[in-house]
């Protein structure tokens, strides 16, 4: 028997860090990377997949000597132009956003 449904994605994450998991659906939903209906979902598996890798979804992690900053290590070289302060990367939401 086949049914039409598509899977539906699993956080391991959210129950440890849900005010992570929240921010990432927020920002993938908001400004999906991707185009479809899968957009959001692409998006934000894209984004807790950088998050791993780049912080364990610390919020706070620092790397670089201080030069990369919070759940997705943005560079704060770029902080001008994406008119973020180095306090808001600590920030899921605007983090995420920012990646």
């Amino acid at each position: 028997m086949c049914r039409d449904i598509a899977p539906v994605p699993r956080a391991p994450y959210a129950a440890r860090s849900p005010a992570t998991a929240a921010a990432i659906d927020r920002a993938a939903h908001e400004a999906p990377l991707y185009e479809g209906d899968d957009g959001p979902a692409r998006t934000a598996a894209q984004l807790v997949a950088l998050a791993w890798f780049e912080s364990k979804f610390d919020t706070k992690a620092v790397g670089d000597h201080g030069e990369s900053l919070g759940l997705f290590q943005v560079g704060v070289s770029s902080l001008p132009a994406l008119g973020v302060t180095r306090e808001d990367l600590f920030d899921p939401h605007t983090a995420a956003r920012a990646a």
